[in-house]
């Protein structure tokens, strides 16, 4: 019976080919970085495709009480406490009012458009539309209450589709 010799080397002894040193070297890293980016970037984009919905009606919720709180931007403005002339009040109390009205425009637009993306999703907003600067506060509340029932019942259909149960 002959013995068997084992080949005992280290990892850097072992002659290898060219190819094989490529491949390790090269080729495996950029592998794994290519299939690591793909995958990080599929699940971010499956996981904003899933709440886009939602986001839709947070934006709308949030743009819809900005364009509320700049109605009253120039009601908080009130007189300094140390004197100033009368001319330079009116000409500063002036400049706020502008600046509110500019404020409450933009504001009011932003909401228009936020709650023009969200009607597809909630036909009865726009029953309410458009807000004008005479109606002020007018069901601005109702708005809210539109858009906070549709944000649930978006995420109610998100849980639902995803097979987990709503949060009591």
């Amino acid at each position: 019976m002959t013995p068997i010799t084992l080949d005992v080397r280290t990892w850097a002894q072992v002659p290898r080919h060219p190819v094989a040193v490529i491949l390790a070297n090269v080729l495996l890293p950029l592998v794994g970085i290519v299939v690591g980016g793909w995958l990080t970037y599929f699940l971010n984009v499956r996981s904003r495709q899933r709440t886009y919905v939602e986001d839709l009606y947070n934006k709308a919720i949030s743009a819809v009480m900005a364009a509320r709180n700049s109605v009253d931007y120039v009601a908080t403005i009130g007189p300094p406490e140390h004197s100033v002339s009368d001319d330079a009040w009116r000409e500063l109390g002036d400049w706020f009012i502008l600046q509110g009205l500019k404020n409450w425009w933009t504001n009011l637009h932003a909401a228009h458009d936020a709650l023009a993306q969200v009607q597809p999703y909630q036909p009865a907003i726009a029953g309410l539309l458009p807000v004008t600067i005479d109606q002020g506060h007018k069901d601005v509340e109702g708005i809210i209450r539109l858009l906070l029932d549709g944000r649930e019942q978006a995420r109610r259909r998100r849980q639902r589709w995803n097979g987990a149960h709503p949060a009591s």
